[in-house]
């Protein structure tokens, strides 16, 4: 291999090197990762790596204003699944409502304000929870393709669908939360009498239960 890459890490083809790449997939010695993205063959796609191929394509300043990647966006990084099959064409990317819109990527914006808790870094790039994921799709998504998408993150990633619903228990005025809600609660995995979850307003230092839980 010619490229002057790291050979453990995805890149991105530098000006007049788009023929080499080319060559060097027709020989097998690399795998395409995400659009113009690559890897050396026989380097395992891992989350980290798909995540580190979408932070190549993602400016810098983006991520630091807030940009964090959701949607089926995430669901590819998190476990390498979308609808089709294939890595996304579009990324979609949550930016906080004070963001100006990007326009000049392949991007699929959503403004909204993601809490701490719902991101993780992965490879340099911020990316919603597999929890929030499945949330979001849930209100996204029709009923079968959410479904599916959290099977394929429950099978890749440590994942409740309790945690799921409380999630949506947490956003009710998020567009298409509600509808979500009765879809996830109606799924086999969702303990009945578990929800809907009812979240009261602290009135003051909470005691411990009697008899605990």
């Amino acid at each position: 291999m010619s490229l002057d890459v790291d050979l453990t890490h995805p890149f991105l083809p530098g000006p007049g090197e788009q023929e080499e790449v080319r060559r060097l997939r027709r020989e097998g010695l690399l795998q395409q990762v995400l659009g113009p993205v690559h890897l050396p063959a026989g380097v395992p796609v891992t989350a980290e790596q798909r995540a580190r191929a979408v932070a190549l394509l993602v400016p810098d300043q983006l991520r630091a204003d807030g940009a964090v990647l959701g949607f089926v966006a995430a669901a590819w990084v998190h476990v390498g699944w979308t609808p089709t099959g294939r890595p996304p064409e579009v990324l979609d990317l949550v930016v906080p409502p004070t963001l100006r819109r990007p326009v000049r990527l392949p991007v699929r914006v959503r403004q909204m304000r993601l809490p701490t808790g719902h991101t993780v870094r992965l490879g340099g790039m911020p990316v919603a929870t597999p929890v929030r994921t499945v949330a979001d799709l849930a209100r996204d998504l029709a009923p079968a393709r959410a479904r599916e998408a959290f099977e394929a993150l429950r099978a890749g990633v440590r994942l409740d669908l309790l945690d799921v619903l409380r999630c949506l228990d947490q956003m009710p005025r998020a567009r298409g939360s509600g509808q979500a809600r009765m879809v996830v609660a109606g799924w086999p995995e969702a303990a009945p009498g578990l929800w809907p979850f009812e979240t009261p307003e602290p009135v003051g230092p909470v005691s411990p239960r009697r008899g605990g839980r």
